[in-house]
């Protein structure tokens, strides 16, 4: 069991170089990242403006959360977001809410399921440097 949870324990950081949160100047690359990945993998999908990115992905504390990740060259390549909603808990002793992270809008480079797997990884790390509960093994089991 000790193996099993040393494993699965998260890093103390994200693992992906160039990770960073999503700044106000990213908002153009990161409408045609993610325009193009829609297009690329849904028939039905949204053609999202610069305007409808800058209000639906930029960073809101205790609401949004969002990150990029750069290339050696600053080149946006991956978009990773998720979004903050408390859930209050009844008749429990010792907890009345719960901070729950929901994945939001990610999209890897190339759309790589290894790299997207990575993104979600880091994204656990982030979500638990918010503040977010994010459960040990042991404690579900």
């Amino acid at each position: 069991m000790a193996a099993f949870v040393k494993q699965h324990r998260l890093p103390e950081e994200p693992l992906l170089r160039g990770i960073r949160p999503l700044v106000d100047t990213d908002v153009p690359a990161v409408a045609k990242l993610l325009n193009s990945h829609l297009s690329n993998c849904y028939k039905v999908h949204m053609d999202f403006t610069t305007d409808e990115v800058a209000h639906w992905v930029l960073p809101r504390d205790n609401v949004v959360y969002s990150y990029v990740v750069e290339d050696d060259n600053g080149r946006v390549t991956d978009l990773l977001s998720f979004y903050e909603l408390n859930s209050s808990i009844l008749k429990n002793p010792n907890y009345n809410k719960m901070n729950i992270a929901y994945a939001s809008y990610c999209v890897a480079r190339d759309n790589d399921a290894g790299r997207l797997k990575q993104l979600f990884k880091d994204m656990l790390i982030l979500a638990k440097q918010k503040g977010f509960d994010v459960f040990n093994v042991t404690e579900v089991l």
